[in-house]
């Protein structure tokens, strides 16, 4: 009996080994047999016959190669915006160096060298203070300050600082304005940051803020290309689901007897030219900004004329 049951024991552990060398070798088959990536690119664009192949993959790798383009044009998108806000950044440094009188606060007091109102408009100024910031440390006359604010308008944001307090203008609702002391607001950023409190506060300091408040470009590079797969990820499936839904239509029509899943995975592919037209245009606004009125209309159906194509192929291949 005793036997019997190691008999069979070691009968069920040499068919599950020989289970699992049958699986592995199967997943090696097939993962030769897949079809690679930069193939799948050139068979998408001028291999139309080849969608057969490629959509016996299935859906989920259909959506994986989609990702895959999406991720090398977020990369391209991501170099040239990252490579803009760097040179931006060290643009402003150099331009708070170069405009930003010398300043000094102590004692809940701001004074500068400048003898007149100095207006910092630079786009990392907007960026950090949330508008342009106005300077006078001289000014004592409420006309002619509240000629400042009047003078911003309501088209724009800005901070002003004066001698003993600091305004707002329309940062919370457009042609409101708010007052601040100095020694609070080092004291509250104090508290938020669990930093000591600063008493005093110069020039260089203001500009060490700043470069220690700013992105690297590696730090633009990670946060734009995280933020472009999301955002066109989210855009191209919506715009191959449209296509998609029309494209299965179409193959009802025509009596074919391809499933949704299947329509789902050669909408992808027919979207490779499109999406690389598309990442050529997204990339030349950049430089030139020409807008093609339109350009998501086209877009899409250069999509579907490409499946039209793919299903009179397949079509005419079954009736042959």
């Amino acid at each position: 009996m005793e036997e019997n049951n190691k008999k069979s024991f070691r009968e069920k552990l040499l068919n599950f080994k020989q289970k699992t060398e049958n699986n592995l070798e199967q997943e090696k088959i097939e993962k030769q047999n897949k079809i690679k990536f930069h193939k799948k690119v050139w068979y998408s664009i001028a291999k139309l016959n080849q969608y057969q192949e490629m959509i016996k993959e299935g859906a989920k790798t259909a959506t994986k190669y989609l990702i895959g383009i999406i991720a090398i044009f977020s990369i391209f998108l991501s170099i040239i915006s990252s490579y803009e806000m760097d040179n931006n950044t060290k643009e402003g440094i150099a331009y708070i160096k170069e405009n930003l009188p010398e300043i000094t606060y102590s004692e809940g007091t701001l004074n500068s060298d400048a003898t007149e109102k100095v207006t910092l408009e630079h786009k990392l100024i907007k960026e950090i203070a949330k508008g342009i910031v106005i300077i006078d440390t001289n000014v004592e006359n409420e006309e002619t300050i509240n000629q400042y604010i009047e003078d911003i308008g309501i088209a724009q944001r800005a901070v002003i600082l004066l001698k003993n307090k600091l305004i707002t203008v329309n940062w919370s609702n457009v042609g409101e304005t708010q007052e601040y002391n100095y020694q609070e607001l080092l004291a509250n950023y104090a508290t938020q940051t669990s930093t000591e409190e600063r008493t005093e506060v110069s020039k260089d300091d203001v500009i060490n803020y700043v470069q220690n408040n700013t992105f690297s470009f590696t730090n633009y590079l990670i946060q734009y290309f995280v933020s472009y797969v999301i955002i066109y990820f989210g855009n191209f499936i919506i715009y191959i689901g449209v296509v998609c839904l029309i494209a299965y239509l179409t193959n009802k029509i025509l009596k074919l007897s391809f499933k949704l899943k299947e329509i789902y995975s050669m909408t992808v592919y027919a979207f490779t030219l499109p999406i690389i037209i598309y990442m050529v245009y997204t990339i030349s606004y950049y430089f030139v900004q020409i807008i093609i009125p339109y350009f998501s209309e086209f877009f899409m159906i250069l999509a579907y004329i490409y499946l039209i194509i793919v299903l009179l192929k397949i079509k005419r291949s079954r009736e042959a």
